[in-house]
């Protein structure tokens, strides 16, 4: 059984006035979806059985999501807030994680490709401008590791 790659594409117009997430069990990270377009969702499938298993992925609704404004983000005890967004120079990103460890911010494609990897040191929170000018216009995922856990955020338009 070989390694192959998926996307899913999650309509959320039609969903009620509400929250809503997509959890992928296996990767065990949970992903707000656009209530107002599209959401991309890329991923593998392998010869691990976690990978094709077919409770994988979860989407839940209202007050059993994740809370999520348009900027912040807030899963496994971690908070992400960015702004601008859109935006065209500095990414500004401000976060708290759980405990005082090695934080990493991830910028990725749409295509699930790592695009730009900060650095953020070892703490629990913190305030970093991030240069996007070197990226293409389009839409980005902003992703915040700490320790053993992780957040995706909503979209980021890069203009």
């Amino acid at each position: 059984f070989g390694k192959r790659d998926y996307s899913f594409v999650i309509d959320g117009n039609n969903f009620a006035n509400t929250t809503a997430m997509l959890e992928d069990k296996y990767t065990a990270t949970k992903t707000p979806i656009d209530l107002n377009g599209n959401t991309n969702y890329n991923f593998t499938v392998n010869a691990d059985a976690g990978s094709n298993s077919n409770d994988r992925f979860i989407i839940t609704l209202g007050s059993t999501a994740t809370i999520v404004a348009t900027d912040v983000t807030t899963n496994n005890n971690l908070f992400v807030k960015m702004s601008p967004n859109p935006v065209s120079n500095q990414l500004q990103v401000s976060f708290k994680t759980e405990k005082a460890e090695q934080a990493t911010i991830k910028i990725i494609n749409s295509l699930g490709q790592v695009v730009k990897t900060v650095n953020a040191g070892k703490t629990d929170n913190g305030n970093i401008s991030i240069s996007v000018t070197s990226l293409s216009t389009g839409v980005y995922t902003v992703q915040l590791l700490s320790g053993d856990k992780q957040v995706t955020t909503q979209k980021l338009v890069k203009e």
